[in-house]
């Protein structure tokens, strides 16, 4: 019986990481505008490609899984260098709120924007800073 639950629990797992995974790769290509907007700060147009991003992703996956599936996202983009989730839902806002630290590429290693995640579903990117 421990077996059986063991291998459901390891099938599951592979669904949600290789079907999220299999998605992005194909978003990563498109980073042109996002890019743009990042390199010339315009908050604005970054958080509406992010926002797209967040509206596709499937509703039933959990929060933390939902922001990995943003990093790796980010992380694809040419001009992101490093994505760190800070934390999830640590800010205790209604809903709560979850930071990410994001490096562009070519900049300092202290130079880095945080990212705030509001938790809602779909997840809703609400600024820089």
């Amino acid at each position: 019986m421990k077996q059986s639950i063991l291998l459901g629990m390891v099938i599951l797992l592979y669904m949600v990481f290789s079907g999220g995974r299999a998605k992005d790769s194909v978003l990563c290509t498109d980073d042109g505008i996002f890019c743009g907007s990042m390199v010339n700060s315009d908050d604005d147009k970054a958080l509406a490609a992010i926002n797209n991003y967040l509206s596709k992703q499937e509703k039933n996956q959990a929060d933390s899984v939902k922001l990995h599936l943003l990093k790796d996202w980010l992380e694809c983009k040419s001009c992101i260098q490093e994505v760190r989730v800070l934390c999830n839902s640590c800010i205790k806002t209604y809903p709560a709120q979850s930071e990410l630290s994001v490096r562009l590429t070519g900049s300092e290693p202290d130079d880095v924007l945080v990212l705030d995640i509001l938790m809602s579903n779909p997840l809703k990117a609400i600024r820089f800073h």
